[in-house]
């Protein structure tokens, strides 16, 4: 009796089936595999479509430092072989344009060896190291509002004792400011951009400041002196 007792525990565990070991490669489902091929896929097609749209460009690079303010040098450029699209490649300057560029100022300080951009550099304020001046007017003294960029004005100031005397003599309109009338809330003043030298700047400041100055057209026509009032019949006194 008591190996029969023995027996039938020794039975019962040799007959209890394992169970199976579960492989790591049954957890991914059919809809899981065709889900990571879908992405896979995606992936190789962008990649085609951003290869094929990438060409390879000379573009500048800083051979060395450029500091904001200082004007654009062909030295301080260096020319080498990128791959990227064109949208970007736009951005970039190549040595076709850099002719256009020499001269022009830095907007920021540019690291040697950084890729500089059209954004980096602007145009000169004016020629012949002349200053960009704004000059606040209504239109009905500057024209009627008729100027345009590269016109020729002479602006005249009106002296306390009534006499008028040219303060500034064929100065180039650099850009006109006008009002969008579209433009809900204040739409601004009219006010033209000269180029002036500094001596100009401060007699035209001080024209601003009193308020009492005509801006007249002079495109074409010889240049008035400075100072000098106009005689009775109207004519300058003088031309240089």
């Amino acid at each position: 009796m008591q190996a029969t007792d023995i027996a039938a525990p020794s039975a019962q565990r040799t007959s209890t089936p394992a169970r199976p070991r579960r492989r790591v490669g049954s957890q991914l489902s059919l809809p899981h595999l065709v889900t990571l091929l879908a992405g896979l896929l995606a992936m190789l097609l962008v990649f085609a479509v951003l290869r094929g749209g990438e060409a390879t460009s000379r573009v500048a690079v800083a051979a060395r430092e450029v500091r904001a303010g200082a004007p654009l040098a062909r030295s301080a450029l260096r020319f080498t072989d990128l791959r990227a699209p064109a949208a970007i490649r736009q951005q970039l300057i190549g040595p076709e344009s850099l002719a256009g560029l020499e001269g022009w100022i830095a907007t920021r300080t540019v690291a040697p060896g950084e890729l500089v951009t059209r954004g980096d550099f602007r145009p000169r304020a004016a020629v012949a190291q002349q200053r960009a001046m704004s000059v606040p007017v209504d239109p009905a003294h500057a024209v009627g509002g008729a100027l345009e960029a590269g016109d020729r004005v002479d602006v005249i100031r009106v002296l306390d004792t009534g006499q008028a005397v040219f303060v500034v003599a064929g100065a180039q309109v650099l850009s006109v400011n006008r009002p969008d009338p579209s433009t809900i809330g204040p739409a601004g003043a009219y006010s033209l951009t000269l180029a002036v030298s500094s001596q100009d700047a401060l007699r035209l400041a001080a024209a601003i400041r009193s308020e009492k100055f005509e801006v007249v057209r002079s495109t074409g026509t010889g240049r008035a002196l400075v100072g000098v009032p106009p005689d009775q019949s109207g004519v300058p006194a003088g031309t240089g």
